[in-house]
C-alpha cells in the first residue's frame, strides 16, 4: 500500500502528493523540474523521503536551475528541453 508522506499547493490549479510504496526497493522515484523555484519546493521534500531510488528530471528545462544541493542519494539527473 502505497502511503503519502506530503502535499502541498505550489500554485492554486496544482497539488503535489509525495508517496512511497516502503516494502518496495525496485522501484525508481522521479522527480520533475523545471526551474529553480520548483527545485527548490519539490526537491527540498523529496530529498528527505526515505526511499532507495532517486532521479531528477529536469524537463522541460526552462531557466538555470542549481541542483547541488539536493543530489544527495540521487542516483540520476537529467536535463533537457
Amino acid at each position: 500500500m502505497a502511503r503519502i508522506i506530503e502535499s502541498y499547493y505550489a500554485d492554486p490549479r496544482e497539488v503535489f502528493l509525495f508517496f512511497y510504496f516502503p516494502s518496495d526497493e525496485y522501484i525508481s522515484y522521479l522527480m520533475t523540474v523545471e526551474n529553480q523555484k520548483r527545485a527548490d519546493e519539490r526537491l527540498s521534500v523529496f530529498s528527505q523521503i526515505p526511499i532507495k531510488h532517486k532521479n531528477i528530471i529536469c524537463q522541460p528545462m526552462i531557466a538555470a536551475i542549481d541542483l547541488e544541493q539536493y543530489l544527495a542519494g540521487v542516483e540520476l539527473a537529467v536535463a533537457g528541453g
